[in-house]
């Protein structure tokens, strides 16, 4: 079964450490796009990584997770580093103010934790170039973008529908459901949030992405705010072509690949009109292999500099106990 992830084997590595990854959930097969990103992560890394979440219990490819319980800390004190993100960053700050562990911390969006700058121990790994222009933590940082599989299939030519991934507000469900309203083809897949149902089949998410996007003639993303745009890289792989809203994580995700026009039903409406003709796709597809060539290389450091990040927040740590106190 092709897989919606970037493979990279885990190499055994002299200087492997136990890195215990703290984040709110990680349920099988409905990961959003933040948690996605950190699975990827844990499976192609050299270290030996751990899930700490609500829920727990099992392994998941290849991952342990644990059910957060009260002896939570005991998991802290195993650990050589921790990550964390989102709604766990408080908590895990405060758990290695305890434990006195150094901690990464994962910048999704320009949303910005007070507590992440006060303390100087603290790593910043972001996801994207444009998030370190927009907040720029004065901590030490790396980059780490969210990393796909991108096997070799053909172009898909037999989709039929005018897709959406995620039917929420942000992602622009109200444009997908005024689509369908003017007699287009269209197709919603489920994602977080409020879901706008209107007239087209609404999909439950597949562990597969390849699943849903073979029944794609057409991605839009008309996302208000979208801090990559992993969906249009996958989408990539099957030459099929992404109209986009041009938003920052977008644009630097997919370049000149994507068609970008303005938030509106009519702007959308028209550019569908002409991606579909015959020489339009081909001119994109030709920017598609050459933008998934980009990323393929982009995956190879990205997953370096998350292993070599690692290390160096734990030496960095490790050499001056005293500063691990102030976290």
């Amino acid at each position: 079964m092709i897989t919606s992830r970037m493979h990279l084997e885990p190499e055994q590595h002299s200087n492997m450490l136990n890195v215990l990854i703290h984040i709110p959930q990680y349920v099988p097969h409905g990961l959003d796009g933040a948690t996605k990103m950190i699975h990827d992560y844990a499976s192609c890394s050299y270290h030996n990584c751990t899930i700490l979440s609500d829920e727990g219990g099992y392994i998941y490819e290849g991952i342990k997770v644990i059910k957060e319980d009260k002896d939570y800390l005991d998991h802290y004190h195993d650990a050589d580093v921790v990550i964390t993100h989102l709604g766990k960053t408080g908590h895990a700050i405060n758990s290695c103010r305890k434990t006195q562990k150094p901690l990464i911390f994962i910048s999704h969006n320009c949303n910005r934790y007070g507590a992440v700058e006060a303390h100087r121990n603290i790593g910043v790994i972001y996801n994207a170039e444009w998030t370190i222009d927009k907040l720029p933590y004065s901590n030490d940082h790396t980059i780490c973008h969210p990393m796909c599989h991108y096997p070799d299939l053909p172009d898909n030519d037999e989709g039929q529908y005018v897709t959406l991934i995620n039917c929420n507000e942000n992602k622009g469900g109200h444009i997908l459901k005024k689509l369908a309203q003017r007699k287009i083809k269209c197709l919603g897949v489920t994602g977080y949030g409020n879901q706008i149902k209107g007239d087209y089949p609404l999909l439950k998410q597949d562990p597969d992405i390849y699943n849903i996007l073979r029944q794609a003639k057409v991605i839009i993303m008309p996302s208000q705010s979208e801090s990559w745009g992993r969906v249009g890289a996958e989408a990539m792989t099957m030459g099929i072509p992404v109209i986009a809203t041009d938003t920052p994580g977008i644009r630097e995700c997919m370049g000149d690949a994507a068609w970008y026009v303005e938030r509106n039903t009519d702007s959308y409406m028209d550019a569908i009109k002409k991606v579909r003709g015959e020489m339009a796709l081909k001119y994109m597809r030709a920017k598609m292999r050459a933008r998934i060539g980009l990323l393929k290389e982009q995956a190879k450091d990205d997953i370096n500099n998350f292993n070599n990040f690692i290390n160096k927040t734990f030496e960095q740590c490790k050499s001056n106990v005293k500063q691990l106190a102030t976290l």
